[in-house]
C-alpha cells in the first residue's frame, strides 16, 4: 500500500483521498505525511475501539505504523532515480500506484488480522446499517469527505484523487472476491489432489 501511495505521489496527479487529506493537514501542521497519518489513525482507532474493537489487531498496528512511513521512504527512493519525473513515467505511475494500493488493502483485509482505522470506519458503518454489501458505497462517501478536507486544507486534488474516490471501494471489493475465489480454488485443487 505504501508503495502504491508513493507511486501516486510521484505521478503528481493526485493521491488517494485519505493520503490527500493527510498531506494537506500535515503541511498545515508542519508535520510529515507519515507522522500526521499516524496521529490521525490513532484518533480514529479510539473511535473504532469504542464501536467495534474486533476490527483492531496486528494488521491495524502494522498499517498505522507502516503505510505512511513506507510511502515516504519509497517516494524518497523514487526521487533518486533519474527520469522518473518525465511525463510518460508519471502517466504510467498513476495506475501503477492505484492497483497495488487497492490490491494491498483488500489483501490485508482478507487476512482478518485487524483493519486500518480508516478502512474500519467504512466496514463498521456498513455493518451497523445491516448492509455489509454497502461498503463500496460508504467508502466512496468517506473518500469524497477526505477529498473535500484535503482540498480546503490546500492539498493537490487531481485526476488520481478523483479516480480513487470513486473506485477504491469497488476495487477493494473486486480484489477481495478475486482473492477468495483463488483461495477456494486452491483449496479444492489441493483436496482433489490428496484423494
Amino acid at each position: 500500500m505504501g508503495f502504491g501511495i508513493a507511486l501516486m505521489r510521484l505521478a503528481a496527479f493526485g493521491t488517494d483521498p485519505y493520503s490527500c487529506m493527510n498531506i494537506g493537514i500535515g503541511v498545515k501542521t508542519a508535520l510529515g505525511f507519515g507522522t500526521w497519518q499516524l496521529i490521525l489513525n490513532g484518533l480514529l482507532m479510539v473511535l473504532v475501539f469504542f464501536t467495534d474493537r474486533r476490527k483492531i489487531g496486528f494488521g491495524t498496528l502494522f498499517n498505522m505504523l507502516g503505510v505512511g512511513y513506507l510511502a515516504d521512504f519509497f517516494l524518497r527512493f523514487f526521487r533518486l532515480i533519474p527520469g522518473l519525473s518525465l511525463w510518460p513515467v508519471r502517466i504510467l505511475a498513476l495506475p501503477a500506484g492505484i492497483i497495488p494500493l487497492c490490491f494491498g488493502a483488500s489483501l490485508y483485509m482478507e487476512a482478518a488480522l485487524g483493519l486500518s482505522p480508516y478502512d474500519a470506519v467504512g466496514v463498521i458503518i456498513s455493518e451497523k446499517l445491516g448492509k455489509p454489501g454497502w461498503f463500496r458505497w460508504i467508502r466512496i462517501i468517506t473518500d469524497l469527505c477526505c477529498v473535500f478536507i484535503g482540498f480546503i486544507s490546500g492539498s493537490a486534488v487531481g485526476i488520481g484523487t478523483v479516480i480513487c474516490a470513486f473506485f477504491t471501494g469497488p476495487l477493494m471489493v473486486f480484489f477481495r472476491r478475486l482473492w477468495r475465489t483463488a483461495v477456494h480454488n486452491a483449496a479444492v485443487s489441493r483436496s482433489r489432489g490428496g484423494k
